[in-house]
């Protein structure tokens, strides 16, 4: 599993983060258009339209659900980056700054991931880029490419696909903001879908997908001394063994050390 063992209140904290987040962008929606318009975004799948809105529609969802979401899963982002290749049309959205890999992101209006997803394979294909995040601020997604046995490129996935969607579904029925005919047949409560959404996207959990020399020290440090960037264990090895009376703090750092390579 993808899924990152964590505090529940961490746990708890992020989700209520991410309510607001979501709360806050149906506001925003709810403000600049009439209702009918507003359920058939929320309730049928339908893309926002500039007509509707004070601004494009993909800058409105950045602004008022992406950089929001990205913040509360721990991320540091560059919007807009620069790169010397391609044109202007050609640039992701943003970059995580945070990982120790490189990673680009597509970001689209509501109900277009498939379009996001498309252009980050098109960035992954080129080899200019190792990692890249799509996501149309309902569903996201973390991918890399794999060449196969003919040289094609295979987008593969990093982490599990996640689609917050039948969160907000409920949280806009919660705050009648949608009109509605039918009952949510989804399974999962708010808690739980956007729980397991940010479980796999934190910025702890994509760091441990992608991996690198960063995230093995990273690891080895929490392993042995409770060290590192991330404190996971409910004990490091050095408090957890048992030493002679007479045994130096060097010398049980040096057993863990030795134990955790016979280990490995």
């Amino acid at each position: 599993s993808n899924i990152t063992p964590m505090s529940s209140q961490e746990i708890e904290e992020a989700t209520t983060a991410i309510q607001v987040h979501i709360v806050d962008f149906l506001t925003t929606l709810n403000n600049q258009m009439d209702e009918p318009r507003l359920s058939e975004i929320v309730e049928a799948d339908d893309t926002l339209q500039s007509k509707n809105l004070s601004q494009t529609p993909e800058r409105c969802v950045e602004d008022a659900l992406i950089w929001p979401i990205l913040e509360t899963l721990g991320y540091e982002y560059t919007p807009r980056p620069y790169y010397p290749v391609g044109d202007s049309e050609e640039q992701p959205d943003f970059r995580i700054n945070n990982l120790s890999q490189p990673v680009i992101g597509e970001n689209k209006s509501v109900n277009n991931f498939e379009i996001a997803k498309d252009q980050i394979e098109g960035y992954l294909d080129s080899r200019r880029y190792e990692y890249g995040l799509s996501t149309d601020g309902f569903q996201w997604g973390m991918y890399a490419v794999e060449t196969d046995e003919r040289g094609r490129a295979d987008l593969v996935t990093v982490v599990e696909e996640q689609n917050i969607a039948p969160a907000v579904r409920r949280i806009a029925r919660n705050q009648g903001l949608v009109s509605y005919t039918e009952e949510l047949q989804e399974n999962g409560t708010v808690e739980g879908v956007l729980g397991d959404f940010y479980q796999t996207f934190n910025h702890y959990g994509i760091r441990r997908a992608i991996g690198g020399l960063t995230e093995f020290y990273d690891l080895y440090l929490e392993v042995t001394t409770g060290g590192g960037e991330y404190q996971h264990l409910d004990a490091p090895l050095i408090d957890a063994i048992e030493q002679p009376p007479d045994a130096s703090k060097s010398e049980k750092m040096a057993f863990a050390a030795l134990l955790v390579d016979r280990l490995a």
